[in-house]
């Protein structure tokens, strides 16, 4: 394994690249889950890797993988989850100094 950071998509195995997938299909379905989850700012790694595995499941049926912690595919998730949090806080801080300006 490697430090989570340094994960890419490129580092996800080929099947799960097919059709753009996980771009299009399962990122998206586990933003939407994260943005239903009660506290977007703090969702355990307990949690979301059991949301992470049953959204797989389902959008990758052929698939046997399971999704481990520390993982490529649990670091990817996190560090798009992370990414998604920031914009939120960029997007605050903007409207902010906007309406105080």
């Amino acid at each position: 394994m490697k430090p989570n950071s340094s994960y890419r998509n490129v580092d996800l195995p080929a099947t799960m690249q097919v059709d753009q997938c996980w771009t299009k299909q399962y990122l998206p379905t586990i933003m939407l889950w994260a943005g239903n989850y009660q506290e977007i700012w703090n969702i355990p790694d307990e949690v979301l890797l059991l949301h992470a595995q049953l959204i797989f499941d389902a959008v990758y049926k052929e698939l046997n993988i399971n999704i481990i912690q520390g993982g490529v595919i649990h670091s990817l998730i996190a560090q798009h989850i992370s990414e998604w949090r920031s914009n939120f806080g960029s997007t605050g801080i903007a409207i902010i100094l906007d309406f105080l300006m």
